[in-house]
């Protein structure tokens, strides 16, 4: 239910995720120094939220999707992200522009270049639909571009 992604060589950035009764906002940065593993608090995300995507793309920490209600609305198009900083307790949670689709448990793969990441959702079918299932990529200002099948 949560996202745990690798930010640097011996770092990593454990968010959200869902307790016994509701999503969660916590965020925890693991580094590891070869012999020890220490854990430090970071800022919260801004909304609580389990089975959402992760990357890093360039020196941002990006949430995408995932699930939580607030009031009635179910947040699986929004984004939010962090820059990332030496001194990581510091860095604020920003919101990014939402999605053009719902994306509950999406997929997030930075490209081989480091240059773009590579948002994709499944829909309910356990076989890949080209015709309800989309693809996006998101560029390192996080613009996101619906990739459009070959005509």
């Amino acid at each position: 239910c949560h996202s745990m992604t690798k930010i640097s060589d011996r770092t990593f950035v454990i968010c959200g995720g869902r307790d016994m009764i509701d999503e969660i906002s916590q965020v925890y940065c693991g580094m590891w120094d070869g012999v020890h593993l220490r854990w430090t608090y970071m800022k919260p995300l801004k909304n609580p939220r389990s089975n959402h995507g992760a990357i890093f793309l360039k020196d941002k920490l990006v949430i995408v999707g995932g699930s939580h209600w607030t009031e009635s609305r179910k947040l699986c198009r929004s984004v939010e992200y962090i820059e990332i900083r030496k001194k990581l307790r510091t860095c604020q949670w920003k919101k990014g522009k939402d999605l053009p689709f719902d994306a509950a448990n999406p997929i997030c793969v930075l490209s081989c270049n480091g240059e773009y990441g590579i948002i994709t959702c499944r829909s309910k079918s356990p076989l890949w639909d080209k015709a309800i299932d989309q693809i996006a990529i998101m560029n390192e200002k996080l613009n996101v571009t619906l990739v459009n099948e070959e005509t």
